[in-house]
């Protein structure tokens, strides 16, 4: 029979269990019923306190964010539902380079084997290291690695800039998590993006970033007003800007399993967003450039200016976002 491995934490301890599919020694529904064989998964918790100690004594296995999923539900609509965030672990002598095979597939095909569904499955086997089907779930309610934007090496960086939160509330960190996590039930209900970090966004398409940005803004400022207990975080604390451009690498971050990007259009839109004024959503582009959105509707922009942002070698042309009314 096929056999799968759950990584889990109880105690403190760490502790592999193998359960055997065919087995009538467990009842309820968890990960093992999730995996296919020889896939190793475990909860983004526990992989946040293995990790620590990842190189020393897992061998630095390769991390891979599957998502959020539903682990069980109860058999009415009012008994609720499980739902934890995966994380699948392959030893590293095992590992795969989506960003290698992607680009070879790219550059050997001309991306007629790559489409906005995917990769076609059968050049991707032809890759060294190990690759599994989608995990077999009940619902899967967050994006994966697999979800993020990759296609033609570009890609729309967004961030949200917190300098101000630290310093206007005395539980800021408490804050900014109910922030992140506010972030990715917004994105859950978007259609389009990726988290990859808490305050780090990433986008197909520059509309997709810039609308995503206007309804955070909005989202929080309805919560400021209509809770009592207001919003995380207050949106005029906020900073938000993007940036679409071609980006150098992409793979998963050796902690979290997350989508990482590497290349200029990182830290020019993290300038961007440093540049933004509070409360506001800012797109920026190099200053020799022109803003261009394919699908600008229901997107109104005003030009800022040009300016020189720190740690940048180039101008850059700033643009204010709002809603066209």
């Amino acid at each position: 029979p096929q056999r799968a491995r759950q990584i889990d934490h109880q105690r403190g301890q760490r502790a592999t269990r193998i359960y055997w599919r065919d087995s009538q020694h467990y009842k309820e529904p968890g990960l093992e019923h999730m995996a296919h064989g020889g896939q190793i998964l475990t909860t983004l918790e526990t992989w946040n306190i293995a990790s620590s100690f990842s190189e020393s004594l897992l061998g630095g296995p390769q991390a891979l964010d599957l998502g959020g999923h539903v682990l069980q539900k109860g058999a009415k609509s009012y008994d609720g539902v499980i739902s934890k965030q995966i994380v699948q672990l392959v030893p590293c002598e095992l590992a795969y380079d989506y960003f290698d095979a992607r680009r070879q597939l790219d550059g050997q095909q001309g991306g007629e084997r790559c489409d906005e569904s995917g990769c076609d499955n059968d050049f991707l086997q032809e890759r060294t290291g190990r690759q599994f089907p989608p995990v077999k779930t009940l619902r899967q309610v967050s994006a994966s690695f697999h979800d993020a934007p990759y296609l033609n090496n570009e890609v729309t960086i967004a961030f949200l800039s917190t300098c101000e939160v630290e310093n206007h509330y005395d539980d800021a960190e408490t804050r900014l998590t109910a922030l992140s996590r506010f972030v990715a039930h917004l994105l859950h209900t978007f259609s389009g993006g990726y988290q990859c970090k808490s305050s780090m966004l990433a986008f197909s398409s520059c509309e997709e970033g810039i609308r995503f940005g206007l309804r955070l803004m909005d989202a929080l400022q309805q919560c400021e007003d209509k809770l009592l207990e207001g919003a995380p975080v207050a949106p005029c604390f906020l900073r938000y800007g993007c940036m679409h451009g071609p980006y150098d690498t992409m793979g998963a971050n050796p902690m979290t399993g997350r989508a990482d990007y590497f290349g200029r259009v990182v830290n020019r839109a993290a300038r961007i967003a440093s540049a933004a004024e509070l409360g506001t959503v800012c797109v920026g582009v190099v200053a020799s450039e022109e803003l261009v959105l394919d699908d600008p509707t229901g997107i109104r922009t005003v030009p800022m200016g040009t300016k020189r942002l720190k740690g940048l070698q180039e101008d850059m042309s700033l643009y204010l976002c709002t809603q066209e009314l």
